[in-house]
């Protein structure tokens, strides 16, 4: 595949490549369908990030503490003896609960339903990814799928003791378009930093390209990191209200459901008041004689059949997948880890992921401090977040050692560990976008946040399925960190 680098329009990718039709292929029609509203405005930026600021009211708290630990409560309550089905477990060993045909155990049951998800997420984002790039769909699109995430948390207030199942077929729901509202709301960042004033002026005055290309990244890194200090922040806030309800309803399961029911609530609030604030850009309309539902996997066939031609934006869809999957992995193992080798109270667990979003919200802006004092590129950035990483599975590989006093041996260090997650968290979520979004081609912004979703939080399924698979097995979660070990690695 060709790139011919234009200094006016950026990157244009070779037509036979990435389209099938002059609609697609004129980048000087995309950037006219999508400047059609002309210059970026300050109303517009803040309806976005409002809606981040609703968004972690499940990502931030719901998805990552509440809807795990009331799955594995839920499977707790309804298991059984595996020797005799007809006996209730309570308590004794050897406790399994149906999952679909299989028998797992109960602390498996959310693992193995956040696989579940993982693959519905890819035929959904696959279906989805496309469509935002065509038409006036790109906002319905976002805000439908946020508006039937939202439903489902508030749903999770209606469950009962017996329902495990359901509450697992609502958690699958919710992980989808949650994960499906992120591939449209990251879509619009390579297309408001076409739109900004800064891009815009360095365009008329004919700055070289790499001046140009300097100024792109600039403005992305910008309202990226925005959007993610802002969502932490919403999290937290949100996280500290649905905790109240929590302990006053004495940190009992149906607690943790009214937490969940809040932070819909939260979301559904903050993504009313974007919707009004957001504003609809069309994108060219779809190819003549095409239609919504093979269009998009037509895309993908040819999206990965060239995307050897695209190197930069191939390695950090692959980077992206592994890292994403030792991230989400961590968290789940970490909660399943406090819950059942720990014995930690409900209360430690909030108290933890409070400590992952606040700590997350206030090192972003020490992250881009850092990297606009030292001018250091991204791809830096990446690369000390993941040596990071490394060091938290070798410190839990300290409690192999027999009277080892650390490696992760108390509640203590697990909240010093929360801390030390929302430190690397903060500047992965800061960063990564940002810089895949500089190797997207115009006009293919959501197909590509689409692959991008795929590869991170629907690519998170080995880690989980793997987890639950030895857990189920062996009984015994400190083995796991071998797995994640060799995932980070």
């Amino acid at each position: 595949m060709s790139i011919d680098k234009r200094e006016d329009d950026g990157p244009i990718i070779d037509k036979k490549d990435f389209a099938e039709d002059s609609t697609t292929t004129d980048l000087e029609g995309v950037l006219a369908s999508v400047t059609e509203g002309g210059t970026l405005t300050q109303r517009e930026l803040w309806g976005w990030w409002i809606w981040g600021w609703g968004v972690n009211g499940f990502g931030g708290s719901a998805q990552g503490v509440f809807i795990p630990v009331i799955l594995s409560s839920l499977a707790v309550a309804a298991s059984f003896r595996s020797d005799d089905p007809s006996q209730p477990c309570a308590g004794a060993e050897n406790c399994i609960v149906r999952f679909g045909t299989m028998n797992v155990s109960p602390a498996s049951f959310s693992l193995f339903n956040q696989g579940l998800a993982i693959a519905f997420q890819v035929v959904t984002f696959i279906q989805l990814g496309a469509i935002g790039d065509h038409g006036n769909y790109r906002k319905h699109l976002l805000f439908g799928c946020s508006l039937i995430s939202q439903i489902c948390c508030l749903l999770f207030i209606a469950v009962d003791s017996t329902g495990y199942q359901l509450a697992g077929i609502i958690n699958i729901i919710a992980n989808v378009f949650w994960g499906a509202s992120w591939v449209f709301a990251t879509s619009y960042l390579p297309l408001f930093a076409m739109l900004s004033p800064q891009v815009k002026r360095a365009r008329q005055e004919g700055v070289p390209l790499h001046e140009l290309v300097r100024v792109e990244q600039e403005v992305m890194s910008h309202i990226s990191g925005r959007l993610i200090l802002i969502a932490y922040t919403g999290g937290t806030v949100c996280f500290l209200i649905a905790a109240g309800a929590v302990l006053a309803l004495r940190q009992t399961t149906y607690s943790l459901q009214v937490a969940t029911a809040i932070g819909g609530g939260w979301w559904v609030t903050f993504g009313a008041v974007s919707w009004f604030l957001l504003t609809s850009r069309p994108s060219p309309p779809l190819p003549a004689g095409e239609n919504y539902l093979t269009y998009p996997w037509k895309r993908l066939y040819r999206s990965l059949k060239t995307g050897h031609r695209l190197p930069d934006m191939t390695t950090i869809l692959i980077a992206n997948f592994f890292f994403s999957d030792a991230r989400h992995t961590t968290i789940s193992l970490a909660v399943l880890f406090a819950q059942f080798e720990l014995k930690a109270s409900n209360a430690i667990l909030i108290v933890a992921a409070i400590v992952v979003n606040a700590v997350g919200a206030l090192t972003i802006p020490c992250w881009r401090l850092l990297q606009r004092q030292l001018k250091l590129h991204s791809k830096t950035i990446i690369m000390t977040v993941v040596i990071t990483y490394t060091i938290l599975p070798a410190y839990i590989l300290l409690g192999f050692i027999p009277g080892s006093p650390i490696g992760l041996k108390s509640t203590t260090e697990f909240i010093i560990i929360a801390s030390y997650l929302g430190f690397v968290n903060g500047a992965q979520d800061y960063i990564m976008r940002s810089v895949f979004a500089e190797t997207v081609p115009r006009g293919h912004e959501s197909e590509m946040f689409g692959l991008f979703a795929l590869t991170g939080q629907s690519g998170s399924w080995m880690g989980p399925l793997i987890v639950g698979k030895c857990f189920g097995d062996f009984r015994c979660i400190r083995d796991d960190t071998f797995h994640l070990a060799r995932v980070i690695f």
